[in-house]
């Protein structure tokens, strides 16, 4: 049965709105947003003032003894992490698990490549592939521009052979230059799809900060609004 997508989200996120349209089959193809993700259109027939509406819901949620909450689910607020050291701060929906490495590495032991944190997609409990996001830094033992790192990390995916590219090119982040390569392959086990930011540190520094989406390809829109949230809120700090 096909279904109407203006590219809103229950949750009221309108970064991806778009003219209604009419969809066949799961995502839709303007946004990539699933079915249950939006809202739905209204009918033609009804006509009744929102604010009515929502007070007789909220006395239905009552009388049944419901405990959701009509503006967002607790899954929906965002929760801030932040490294000054490292000069990130990102937002994180509360729902999502974080992980940090156990050791704070100290300046003089810092190797080439280093997890700072990774927030993972609540677990589905069905055995497929945890969507997550890892932020981390790479040391670099030479002075290099945004784009001569970007190329190389780029060149490095190729090589790999395993990967195509499916678009690279640079992109702003609050103001910032950064670099966005997307690209897919198969890791030996699942068919995966990558989304990657690249960005030069405003901190005096020898690395620069990469910031990884990874999903399988079949799910890789599933909480893609809520990715692109996440890039949208990256703060890189002086």
């Amino acid at each position: 049965m096909s279904w109407k997508c203006r590219g809103v989200t229950k949750d009221g996120n309108a970064d991806f709105q778009h003219d209604e349209v009419e969809v066949e089959g799961r995502i839709c193809p303007q946004c990539g947003l699933l079915k249950h993700e939006v809202v739905g259109s209204l009918s033609p027939s009804i006509s009744l003032p929102i604010i009515p509406i929502l007070i007789s819901v909220s006395a239905v949620a009552v009388i049944g003894g419901l405990t959701f909450s009509l503006m967002s689910s607790q899954g929906d607020k965002l929760i801030q992490k932040k490294s000054a050291r490292y000069g990130i701060n990102i937002s994180y929906p509360e729902s999502w698990e974080l992980r940090e490495p156990a050791i704070n590495y100290p300046s003089n032991v810092l190797g080439a490549t280093k997890d700072l944190f990774q927030f993972l997609v609540p677990d589905s409990g069905q055995g497929f592939y945890q969507e997550n996001i890892l932020v981390k830094i790479e040391q670099i033992d030479k002075p290099f521009s945004l784009d001569e790192f970007a190329d190389a990390q780029v060149g490095r995916i190729k090589q790999l052979g395993t990967y195509t590219i499916e678009s690279d090119q640079k992109v702003k982040l609050n103001g910032s230059d950064v670099r966005e390569v997307i690209y897919s392959g198969d890791n030996g086990e699942h068919f995966l799809k990558r989304k990657r930011i690249i960005a030069e540190p405003k901190l005096p520094g020898d690395y620069f900060i990469l910031i990884t989406y990874t999903a399988d390809r079949e799910d890789y829109n599933v909480n893609l609004s809520k990715v692109d949230r996440m890039f949208k809120s990256v703060e890189l700090l002086e």
